[in-house]
């Protein structure tokens, strides 16, 4: 049987003392959330590759970063690393490589609103 889960995005505006009015986009998967602040396209991917890399890191390790863009080995080579800035669409082809079916819940008045994330039984 299939695995299947709802990965919710929300937007919000800091009111930190350094960050007023920055934005502010979090992942929220259960009780858990990955969250990034800042500006620009790349805080989905951000958000998206913060938690991919934390439920499948020993699934990614075995990839090789010269074929994934986004995708980096640590400095020593034992370990992996995602970097979402290279954009959301570089961490779905990587979710992908590991078996995991991403679709993404967008409405047009609001942008992304989440994720259908759909892990193989097989895997």
């Amino acid at each position: 049987m299939d695995k299947i889960k709802y990965l919710e995005i929300k937007y919000s505006t800091s009111k930190g003392r350094d960050t007023y009015g920055w934005n502010i986009i979090a992942l929220v998967d259960g009780n858990k959330r990955f969250k990034t602040c800042g500006g620009g396209y790349d805080m989905i991917g951000t958000v998206f590759a913060d938690w991919l890399q934390e439920n499948y890191y020993d699934k990614l390790l075995p990839l090789d970063p010269l074929e994934f863009y986004g995708l980096f080995k640590t400095f020593n080579g034992r370990g992996v690393r995602l970097d979402g800035a290279c954009g959301l669409d570089c961490i779905q082809k990587i979710a992908k490589a590991i078996g995991v079916s991403v679709q993404t819940v967008y409405k047009p008045k609001y942008g992304t609103k989440g994720f259908i994330i759909t892990e193989s039984a097989r895997n």
